[in-house]
């Protein structure tokens, strides 16, 4: 019998694709109707956006990265665990600490550059992910019989 929190991780590396798609209303909500502005300081430079356009473009990028992971599930390519939850923990969880950061300390403080670095390493998490999908040896998951069922019983017949 799997814990609640096993189940959770089964799911999450399951269908990362619908983690992606459910984030983007959220982000949308954000970006329209929180601060007019966003602005960013990394080393003496400061960087000045709109909120609803980055929302709009941390939206298409989500979407962007929905279609892959939902289009490589649909091909039944098996995805790589870890590297998996590594990108969804470091881009959706990091990019949440990172807007509420962002409402409570100034824009020059290091933990938004923390949130940004890791949130970087996360895409290049999943560029390495796309990869080694693209030249490691292909073992599709096999296709389950619908008649079939899903838990196997240790039944003899005899």
């Amino acid at each position: 019998m799997e814990s609640p929190s096993e189940k959770t991780l089964k799911s999450l590396y399951h269908s990362p694709h619908i983690m992606f798609w459910v984030s983007i209303p959220i982000v949308l909500l954000a970006g329209f109707f929180g601060r007019e502005q966003f602005s960013l300081v990394i080393n003496d430079s400061e960087y000045v956006a709109s909120s609803k356009m980055l929302s709009i473009w941390i939206s298409f990028f989500f979407a962007l990265i929905g279609v892959i992971y939902h289009n490589l599930i649909r091909a039944r390519i098996r995805l790589r665990k870890w590297f998996t939850l590594i990108h969804l923990f470091c881009t959706l969880d990091m990019a949440v600490a990172f807007w509420i950061l962002s409402y409570f300390v100034n824009p020059d403080h290091q933990l938004l550059s923390a949130a940004l670095l890791i949130i970087a390493f996360g895409q290049l998490v999943f560029l390495l992910h796309m990869l080694i999908l693209a030249f490691s040896k292909r073992t599709p998951i096999p296709q389950q019989d619908p008649d079939e069922d899903i838990e196997p019983t240790n039944r003899t017949d005899q």
